[in-house]
């Protein structure tokens, strides 16, 4: 994944998570937000009236790579900024992300 690529060349052990990573493709105005946000809805985190948000399915896609290792991170306390909104993740845990 180009995004994970990017961050790792930046520092050698950085870990990015979906929300992270939609905020990227949507700054960059990427194709897949376009397709995300017809079938999911454009709401991401707690909230958003939908469990299957374009966050959840960026992580299920990432999940599924043998080439990225995932782990978890505890949501407590954490807020994001995607734009000019902040979400606070839907779950109380969230997938973090970084290339084998």
């Amino acid at each position: 994944m180009p995004i994970l690529r990017d961050a790792q060349k930046e520092w050698d052990t950085v870990f990015l998570n979906a929300y992270q990573i939609w905020a990227i493709l949507k700054g960059k105005n990427a194709p897949i937000c376009q397709q995300l946000q017809e079938s999911h809805g454009s709401s991401v985190g707690a909230g958003a009236g939908t469990r299957f948000t374009p966050v959840v399915r960026i992580s299920h896609a990432l999940s599924r790579s043998h080439k990225i290792e995932r782990y978890y991170m505890d949501a407590r306390f954490t807020k994001l900024v995607i734009g000019d909104k902040t979400v606070e993740p839907g779950y109380p845990v969230y997938d973090i992300f970084r290339l084998r």
